[in-house]
Parts: structure tokens; C-alpha cells; sequence
């Protein structure tokens, strides 16, 4: 099963932006994961499958790894923080 969390993370709160690996991190470290346990899903190439694999997580793009939450296992159980 995989447990989906939606997690919001401004680039002004952590003063990194994307493809900088720092506010990936700092998206682990509010979750209190490992950025080895973390599949980021994005649909930018470049600032999010770049960056969230520099920080240790592994990247899926969207639109060609994946076409849809049920390829990822989504099954409408998440939590936000």
C-alpha cells in the first residue's frame, strides 16, 4: 500500500527553489522521511525530477513515468501536514 502525502513547500519559506535540492530536503525533513523512502512525482524534468533526485529521493515525470494516481498506488488515502 502506499500512503500519499501532500505537502506544500514554497520556495520563500526555505530560500531554495527548484531543481535546488534544499527544498527537497526540507519537505523530508517536515515529513519526517527519508529522502531515500520518498518518490516525488513532477512534471518538470528539469526542476522536478533533477532536483528531488540530487536531494536522494527517488522522480517520477509525470506524463511519461506515469500517466495516473493508480500507477502510482494512489488510492485516495493521504494526509497533508
Amino acid at each position: 500500500m502506499v500512503l500519499a502525502i501532500i505537502l506544500l513547500s514554497f520556495s520563500n519559506q526555505v530560500a531554495a527553489e527548484k531543481p535546488n535540492p534544499t527544498i527537497f530536503l526540507k519537505a523530508c525533513e517536515l515529513l519526517e522521511v527519508k529522502p531515500e523512502d520518498v518518490v516525488h512525482v513532477g512534471d518538470d524534468r528539469r526542476n522536478d525530477i533533477w532536483g528531488a533526485r540530487d536531494a536522494g529521493c527517488d522522480a517520477w515525470l509525470w506524463g511519461s513515468d506515469v500517466h495516473s494516481f493508480e500507477e502510482v498506488g494512489f488510492n485516495n488515502q493521504y494526509r497533508t501536514r
